[in-house]
């Protein structure tokens, strides 16, 4: 199954991430966040879901499993930037502080300052 969200693919399969720039192959933590994020483009997706996606056994999650999600979001923004998926077709991992993460596609406009 392939997931896409602008010009970014993922394959299920491959796991890897794509664009007309090239592929990455995704770490399983990685994928694992690209994954549940990209399966439902625009969904908020709390952080105690993407820590059970990415260590589906509690006894396996490292000491710090939110700080792990939080590097890994990080990277796998760089890694959109890298691959030319900006303007028109621009890819975005969100934020909503307290609340999780989403991804979306299209142009992203910056809020007005009060």
């Amino acid at each position: 199954m392939i997931h896409t969200c602008g010009a970014l693919a993922l394959d299920t399969e491959t796991r890897e991430i794509s664009s007309a720039r090239g592929s990455i192959r995704l770490s399983p933590l990685h994928y694992a966040v690209a994954e549940r994020l990209m399966r439902r483009v625009g969904a908020i997706v709390s952080l105690s879901d993407l820590v059970s996606a990415a260590w589906p056994d509690p006894d396996n999650e490292p000491a710090d499993p939110e700080g792990r999600i939080r590097d890994a979001i990080k990277t796998l923004r760089n890694s959109a930037l890298l691959m030319g998926c900006h303007g028109g077709s621009h890819f975005a991992i969100v934020s909503e502080r307290g609340v999780g993460y989403f991804v979306r596609a299209g142009r992203v406009r910056e809020a007005a300052s009060a």
